[in-house]
């Protein structure tokens, strides 16, 4: 980028608008619909920052210490009170690659609290309907998702169509599956029409991939001490500040004097471009920029479509998109990558920065609950460095007594973040089975709650609300359930105790994002946990699978005892370690849809061990006769716990008829 062109960057003025979360999924909105900007709440004891140093390769500084550090608030120096420097470990080499490829059937919330998060968002608003651009951003996402440690987690989010977007997960699969399913839109750069007409048309694509930089930079504000990288696979917005700045003269076209409609559109586009910058400062979000245009960058493309002898419009300079991508990047503490088509060097400079960084507390210098913005600085005592840190905070609003103002209940808050909250340590596991003469299955859900309790003579009774959404991909509500539930703990001293609760919920094929909370009564604490999931058409689709279930023997408390009952044959668990002397069952229900007449399937258990090797195979044959009437037939086999030895293990099953197979895959421990 220039540096008149960098200097007018930052100094633009502001503007509002971008992504809210509808559900559990983020949507565009106008800039009339958008909400006020959140507010990060650091109440009165600390406030949190992770701060990044850098030296002046970009290469992240070890060992300082808390003393190394000063904070100044408005004007005036804090005192750190806490510090801890966090170093993120690169990918350990996996031994075989189903450790690294089968993700855990049970999600946990208390794996989510010091993980990096990593938001990928694919501009498929701007960049050109042409397969080369398409494939290289793919290329490029799939590096990012390769490139993962085994504590990060991530996001696909699309720009112009978000229905295939992926909330945060460690799930790699799920994570690759949006990629694949990113496609360019329509917008094809040259085309035999005005210029300032084009301008019009294409002006909400620039819009919508700007102002979905600034939301995503505001949502990820309200995670303050994590480490947040932003990457942004697109060409970039073709923002012309000469246009915007010239006079607007009617009736003429082009740039240089510029029309009134390209001005327009310029200058609304410069607005919301320093919005992302400002939004970005705060949160400490550094953005990223990857070109997927390659080696030439949009200047080889842009020349492609005259050589063709399309007519390209005089805002479509090469020099606006890398003056954009350049500057979102200088302006946000990232780092632009463009002209070249070796992308994998720069994701790894990208892990590399914001694998170390220092999270420090300090006591607020104003302690009033006034809401009011504070500036925070960070210095460091070495010099040549470079430091990046959030901009400032919010402080906490006044309490807002209004009579008959309503207030969100704990179990709504915990269903409602960006991530889960573990104030209660929750593990899930889900799966769906068919009902018969219903399109809805019934999706199977055993929760399981981790609480300490105090020393107790005498047996006590623990009440436990619940709370269950299901949303589609589109953030919409498909399903809901609430349960108020006890569970009966026995005698013993003061320890952990584990319970399971188990509940069901009804939904008709699709993908869809469980948040399930759980309200612990005599805590008065709440924990929430997210879990994706697909129901498959059971009745269609010539070969499926219910999800596959556990059991264990001895069992712990479950409350209560028969709500799964119409489902499984046994009491499920979603315990995942077990011991030699543990009976474990594992049970499926496989199923021939459509109206063909049932024909034999072959099922095969097997187990692998964390070398890669099969340690035992199980084969069953299946009849036709075996489906009866309602086209389903049980599978219910004893893990053979006693011939394994201790480590990490898959337990595989795959049912085939003819050329149809399916599988379902659940990791276990052995201790």
């Amino acid at each position: 980028m220039t540096d008149s062109g960098l200097a007018r960057l930052v100094i633009l003025s502001v503007c509002l608008g971008g992504l809210v979360v509808s559900g559990p999924r983020l949507q565009v909105l106008t800039a009339q619909q958008a909400p006020a900007p959140p507010q990060f709440r650091a109440a009165v004891d600390l406030v949190h920052l992770d701060v990044s140093v850098l030296d002046r390769d970009r290469r992240p500084v070890r060992g300082l210490r808390a003393e190394d550090f000063t904070i100044v608030e408005n004007g005036q120096p804090q005192a750190v009170t806490t510090f801890a420097a966090v170093d993120l470990p690169d990918p350990e080499p996996v031994t075989t690659t189903w450790m690294r490829e089968i993700v855990p059937d049970v999600r946990r919330n208390d794996e989510v609290a010091d993980r990096r998060l990593v938001l990928l968002v694919m501009d498929d608003a701007t960049i050109p309907f042409d397969q080369v651009m398409v494939k290289s951003a793919r290329q490029i996402a799939r590096t990012v998702i390769d490139r993962l440690g085994p504590n990060d987690l991530t996001a696909v989010v699309f720009t112009r169509d978000n229905r295939n977007a992926q909330d945060f997960t460690s799930d790699r699969a799920r994570l690759l599956a949006a990629i694949e399913r990113f496609e360019a839109g329509s917008r094809t750069v040259g085309l035999p029409r005005d210029g300032a007409m084009l301008a019009i048309a294409e002006e909400p694509l620039f819009l919508s991939s700007v102002e979905t930089l600034a939301s995503a930079a505001e949502l990820l504000a309200a995670i303050p001490q994590r480490r947040k990288a932003l990457i942004y696979v697109s060409v970039g917005v073709p923002v012309d500040l000469e246009t915007a700045a010239a006079p607007a003269v009617p009736g003429i076209s082009g740039s240089g004097g510029g029309s009134i409609a390209l001005a327009g559109m310029h200058s609304r586009l410069i607005d919301r471009l320093n919005n992302v910058f400002r939004k970005a400062q705060l949160a400490n979000v550094n953005i990223y920029p990857v070109d997927p245009a390659g080696l030439g960058g949009m200047e080889a493309h842009i020349e492609t479509q005259r050589f063709m002898g399309r007519a390209v419009p005089a805002y479509e300079r090469a020099n606006n998109y890398l003056d954009f991508l350049e500057g979102v990047a200088e302006n946000t503490g990232g780092q632009a990558f463009t002209n070249t088509n070796e992308f994998e060097t720069g994701v790894e400079r990208i892990f590399a920065e914001n694998g170390s960084y220092y999270l420090l507390g300090f006591n607020p210098a104003d302690p009033r609950a006034d809401g009011r913005f504070r500036r925070l600085e960070v210095r460091v005592n070495r010099p040549g460095l470079t430091v990046r840190s959030r901009a400032g905070y919010y402080g906490a609003a006044a309490p807002d007594d209004k009579p008959g103002k309503a207030t969100a209940s704990p179990l709504d808050l915990a269903v409602a973040g960006l991530l889960p909250k573990a104030d209660v340590p929750l593990q899930l596991v889900a799966a769906p089975f068919a009902t018969t003469g219903r399109r809805e299955a019934g999706v199977a859900i055993v929760l399981s709650v981790r609480q300490a309790m105090p020393a107790r003579a005498v047996r006590s009774v623990e009440d436990v609300d619940l709370r269950i959404d299901a949303f589609s991909p589109e953030g919409a509500p498909r399903g809901s359930e609430r349960l108020k539930t006890q569970v009966v703990l026995r005698p013993g001293r003061a320890e952990d105790v584990t319970y399971e609760v188990l509940s069901r919920l009804d939904l008709e094929p699709g993908r869809y994002q469980l948040r399930i909370a759980a309200h612990i009564g005599a805590q008065a604490r709440t924990g929430s946990i997210y879990y994706d999931l697909e129901v498959p058409d059971f009745g269609k689709t010539p070969l499926a699978m219910s999800g596959m279930v556990l059991g264990a023997e001895p069992a712990g408390p479950t409350t209560p005892p028969d709500r799964l009952k119409a489902l499984l044959p046994f009491m499920p668990t979603a315990r995942r370690e077990f011991f030699f002397a543990d009976r474990v069952t594992a049970f499926a229900r496989i199923y021939q849809g459509g109206r063909a007449p049932t024909s034999a399937a072959r099922l095969t258990a097997r187990i692998t061990d964390e070398r890669g090797r099969v340690v035992h195979e199980h084969n069953t044959d299946l009849a036709p006769t075996a489906f009866g009437t309602t086209r389903a037939a049980d599978f219910l086999w004893p893990v053979p716990m006693q011939a394994l030895a201790s480590g990490q293990y898959l337990l595989t099953l795959e049912a085939v008829q003819g050329d149809d197979s399916v599988r379902r895959d659940v990791r276990f421990v052995v201790r």
